[in-house]
Parts: structure tokens; sequence; C-alpha cells
């Protein structure tokens, strides 16, 4: 039986990327009885403690998410020298990250900053060499890395070989939540970080939310995530809602209050970005209008949805024609959309898949993971 360790990156403070690299797959196989899974954060990686040691001795697959720092190459090499498939994982395009995102000090400039409760710099240590610069280094080190995003995965492929691996979720989350109670009001929403301002700002959907709010009084704006996206859209305060960060399992319960979700997307950024936030609104049967972006070029076919070029009157046309007629979009959404959704991205339903996945690739490198 096949034993897989996930060396994961995010903190608890900023849980969320792990999620869908080494938790939910993790889960989900641990649940099948196929395959063994372990989940050890990288800072215990890359300074081999003994627990980490004893998980990794007995793994036959390791995979390592992001932060690739020198230590962590080294345990790179080391454990593929010992005869282990090891692979990397990441779902963005650090390389064009923006100053408007919080992780743009430390992987643009190589500042290590640390926050006080209250949001001021308590402490700042300078990198060297860069994250960016080992980070390329190590796509080279790892026999195949994995991305969310085909366009993403290519931006990479200089360094290393990549694989394009989708982004999973546990659908029970999202399939266990109570019908929703439809009434007069209209609640279009949107969650995410702070790294989606340039979505908002550059996609020049912001004043055609305005005109259409401005005309409509049943319907409303509801921002999920970081505040400075909801003040970015000065529509008047009565016409929108802001909801803070929730844990993730709670996290379907707040895209179900959406009768329209958004998908705004704009820049070379955005182009690293997987379909997540449509596959979700598939996920709970929410009609939804995005950016036509190669991210979604995959689900151009969801009747669903409607894509659009970014344009003011683009956003404002698909605003209006999804309210006028969202009876009949939400009847779409409740059929081959959704089951579509529950086939293709529910990690229980894709075991065998992800297992697969990581044998074709260790057979591509002559690795024998099973041994007699």
């Amino acid at each position: 039986m096949l034993h897989i360790t996930y060396v994961f990156a995010d903190t608890p403070q900023e849980l969320n990327t792990s999620n869908f690299f080494a938790f939910t797959p993790s889960r989900a196989i641990n649940r099948s009885g196929k395959a063994v899974c372990y989940s050890i954060y990288i800072g215990d990686f890359g300074t081999n403690t003994p627990n980490a040691n004893e998980l990794l001795e007995k793994s036959d697959i390791i995979l390592v998410e992001r932060n690739y720092r020198e230590d962590v190459i080294k345990q790179i090499e080391y454990w593929k020298a010992k005869g282990k498939l090891v692979l990397g994982w990441f779902d963005d395009g650090y390389h064009l990250m923006r100053n408007t995102n919080s992780s743009y000090p430390y992987w643009i400039e190589g500042r290590a900053i640390s926050y006080s409760m209250d949001g001021k710099i308590q402490s700042e240590t300078l990198i060297n060499p860069k994250p960016l610069v080992t980070f390329k280094e190590a796509l080279g080190k790892f026999h195949g890395y994995l991305c969310p995003s085909k366009y993403l995965m290519n931006e990479f492929k200089d360094y290393g070989k990549g694989y394009y691996f989708p982004n999973l979720f546990p659908a029970r989350n999202y399939l266990s939540l109570p019908p929703k109670e439809r009434n007069s009001d209209v609640l279009i929403g949107w969650g995410g970080s702070l790294s989606h301002y340039q979505s908002f700002e550059e996609s020049n959907i912001i004043p055609a939310l305005r005109r259409v709010l401005e005309k409509r009084n049943n319907v409303k704006l509801l921002i999920a995530g970081d505040h400075r996206v909801y003040d970015l859209i000065k529509i008047p305060e009565n016409k929108k809602m802001f909801q803070g960060y929730v844990p993730a399992e709670k996290w379907p319960e707040t895209v179900n209050k959406f009768d329209i979700g958004l998908a705004p997307l704009s820049g070379m950024y955005d182009r690293c970005r997987s379909h997540i936030k449509i596959a979700e609104y598939m996920m709970l049967k929410i009609p939804f209008i995005a950016s036509d972006n190669v991210s979604y070029d995959d689900l151009k076919w969801v009747q669903s949805g409607k894509i659009v070029k970014n344009t003011t009157k683009n956003w404002e046309t698909a605003l209006n024609d999804m309210l006028d007629n969202l009876g009949k979009y939400v009847t779409i959404a409740y059929n081959e959309p959704y089951e579509y959704a529950v086939k293709e991205f529910d990690v229980n339903n894709k075991v065998d898949f992800i297992l697969n996945f990581y044998r074709e690739i260790a057979k591509e490198n002559n690795i024998v993971l099973e041994k007699k």
C-alpha cells in the first residue's frame, strides 16, 4: 500500500491553499483505505525533525508546497536520493504579483515581515537569496511539479517538468447545506483575498455594479474576505454587505448565500489562477458571471453562467440579463452544471485518479513505488 506525505506551507493563521494541496486529498485517500497519507509542516520538513523523518522514511511519495528555501531544497535532494518520488505543488504566479498583494514583499522583495495583531510591523528580515530564486531552483530538483492551472504550469516550464492537477473539493461540505431560502431580495456575491484587488479594479466591473444596484431596490452586494476589496467598491453602504474570513469548513455556507456569483479577473497574474470560483458556484447551484480568462476556458460551456469581456458595458448587460432571467439560470444550475461538478470536482470521487496520477509520474521516472 502506498504511503504519502504532504508537506504543507500554510500556518494556522493563513490556512487556505494547504487545504487544497494537503488536507483535502489526504483525508479522502485515508477514508478510502487505498493508501495512507500523512501531513507535516514545511518547517519540520526543512529541519528534518524526528517526527518528520519518521513519516518521510515510511513514505513512497512526498509532495512539497511552495516555500522552497535552501534547507527545503537540501531535503528534496536527500529524499530523492533515497528513492522517494518527490513532487512540488504551487498555485500562484509569484513572479507576477503586484504590490497590493500581501505576499509581494516576501516573493518579490525578499522581506519576511512579522505583524502585530493591530497590523503594525513587529520585525523584518531580509532573505538572501530571495524566495523566487530558490523557488525556481527547486523546480528543477523535483521529479515534477503540480499546478491547478495550465497557464501557471507553463509559466515555469523552463525550470522543471510541470503537470496540470486540478483543485478538488470535499463535496459533502457543499452538499450537506440546507436548501437556500429564496425571497424577493437578490444577493450578488463574491469572496476572496486581497490578491483579487486588481481583479476588481481593472476588470471594469465596479462601475457596472454601481449602475445596476442603483436602479434595483431589491438587489444588494455581499463581499466576503478582505475588507479592502469591500472598500474599493464605492457604492452606498445600504447596498453592500461585508463578511470577514471564516474557517475553511464554513466557507461553503458563505458562498451559498449568493444568488449570483461573481468571478472577475484581470491581468497576467490572474491568468495563473485555477477555476476554483466557478467550480464552487457549480457545486452550490449558483448562476455566475465571470471574466473571459484562460483560467475558465475549460468551463465556458456551462450555461448557468456568463463569460464576459472586461468592459463595463459587458458586465452591466450580463448582470441585467441574469437578474431579469434569474429563474432560468437557477434551473440550469440545478442540472448539468451541478452534476458535472459533483462528478469532476468531488475529491471523494477522485481517489483512484489521484493515486494513479502519482503512479504515472513515478513510472516516467523509473521509480518503483509499491515494492513486493
